[in-house]
């Protein structure tokens, strides 16, 4: 670090923490220069011409401490770290484990504590995490898996189309890592190439790899480094919600989530971007809870570009008496959304997946809710829908009556699922957009 060179070829294994002082994170991997210390400027450890290879394992933290706040491990800005580290003893109050802007890393963690484990800002990362909560959470603070990604305001400025460069300031002394995305009003329209230190409030430029929109000075013009392609694997179990994120993006779950009190998944904030639930089992939502009103997965950021929700399994042993519904997405600005593959035991409120039909305005907005079997019932609430496009339209299935909202287009078809001689079979969409004209089809 002395001389800012990246650590590469290292392997630690077989070391037990037992003595540390609260306010100190014990364990850390970090690829970054504490100060710098050359003319040259800091080295990041996750750019393209750094060799950084470690190996950390076998690695046990003993937790005394209940009322430490402190993180028990730090893995910040390392690349091709393989590591396994498991914390026991007492369940504390910071975070058991902070992973943050790593790039192909193999991460293994096993421990538990009042706050989880922070997930951010990881590219091609694999976390394998075994998170069993034995105080098992009331308190909405106590969460599994936090997921966030770290954003910064841009100042006013422009760029054109296709630039591979682009100069700005930002309040606040950070690093710009390679693989931010530039967000140009909440929608991605480029990557950062290069790691930049920004001092506060001085002009600098970063690299990136082409603009795909020109950028105006009226613009609200966001860097974000958040999770692309970060898997997680393992159990978490017990927490309030066993993952929580605030404007996720990038990751993909195949856990096993077990006992959250209130949700097993709930996501919130501004927006989601590219997430996937894929192949993760559900369990026991609402353990120990007195409502009967709980829900596995909600989503509720402002927007939703990109969701994907196939092939996972919810309660496939017995009915969970306290799962009003499996799946719930609460915002309408959404697009790219598939609910596919998933079975499970039916909820209490006989609505499985709860929906609102899509307001955005661009092309094929609707989610596609197709092959799911809960029980049977592969249904969703009365004036939301189930289908899938087919060609340039949509078709899908209503219980009883067409949406009152949402943007559809011309051609667009939901069929009746509740039909009986002498009534029609559905409707089209003659007139599209955000108040459509549903016109009936024929009778039967």
């Amino acid at each position: 670090r002395d001389k800012d060179k990246v650590c590469t070829g290292i392997k630690i294994d077989g070391v037990t923490v037992d003595n540390f002082v609260n306010g100190a994170t014990p364990v850390q991997a970090i690829g970054y220069s504490a100060t710098i210390r050359t003319a040259e400027g800091m080295t990041i450890a996750i750019d393209d011409n750094q060799p950084m290879q470690m190996t950390m394992k076998n690695i046990v933290i003993k937790s005394k401490d209940a009322t430490n706040t402190s993180d028990l491990i730090l893995i910040a800005g390392v690349k091709n770290l393989d590591f396994e580290a498991q914390v026991v003893g007492v369940e504390h109050y910071g975070y058991f484990a902070r992973v943050q802007a790593n790039q192909d890393c193999n991460i293994q963690l096993t421990g538990a504590s009042k706050r989880g484990f922070l997930n951010r800002g990881n590219h091609n990362t694999t976390i394998n995490v075994n998170s069993i909560y034995k105080t098992k959470s009331r308190v909405p603070t106590e969460r599994g898996m936090t997921i966030q990604g770290y954003e910064f305001n841009a100042s006013s400025f422009s760029a054109e189309l296709n630039a591979t460069s682009l100069t700005f300031s930002i309040a606040g002394e950070t690093l710009l890592y390679k693989g931010s995305l530039v967000l140009k009003n909440n929608k991605p329209v480029a990557r950062i190439t290069k790691t930049e230190l920004f001092k506060n409030g001085v002009v600098n430029t970063v690299q990136i790899d082409g603009l795909s929109e020109a950028i105006a000075p009226g613009d609200v013009v966001k860097i974000l480094r958040a999770n692309d392609n970060c898997v997680v694997n393992g159990a978490i179990a017990n927490y309030y919600n066993n993952v929580y994120g605030t404007s996720p993006v990038g990751t993909i779950i195949k856990a096993k989530l077990i006992g959250g009190y209130n949700r097993n998944v709930m996501f919130d904030g501004t927006y989601l971007i590219d997430v996937d639930i894929d192949g993760a089992e559900f369990e026991k939502v609402g353990l120990g809870n007195s409502s009967n009103s709980c829900v596995d997965i909600t989503i509720n950021p402002s927007s939703v570009r990109g969701l994907r929700i196939c092939s996972n399994k919810f309660d496939q042993k017995s009915k969970n008496l306290k799962a009003s519904q499996r799946i719930h997405i609460e915002t309408a600005d959404h697009s790219g959304v598939i609910i596919s593959g998933n079975s499970g035991t039916v909820c209490t409120s006989d609505i499985p997946i709860n929906i609102k039909p899509s307001t955005a305005a661009g092309y094929k907005q609707q989610a596609q809710v197709f092959a799911n079997n809960f029980d049977d019932i592969n249904t969703v609430v009365a004036t939301a829908y189930s289908g899938q496009y087919v060609g340039n339209s949509y078709n899908g299935f209503v219980r009883g009556a067409v949406p009152t909202s949402g943007f559809w287009r011309v051609g667009d078809r939901l069929l009746k699922e509740n039909v009986s001689v002498g009534s029609t079979i559905g409707w089209i969409c003659t007139v599209g957009g955000a108040t459509p004209t549903w016109t009936p089809l024929s009778n039967i």
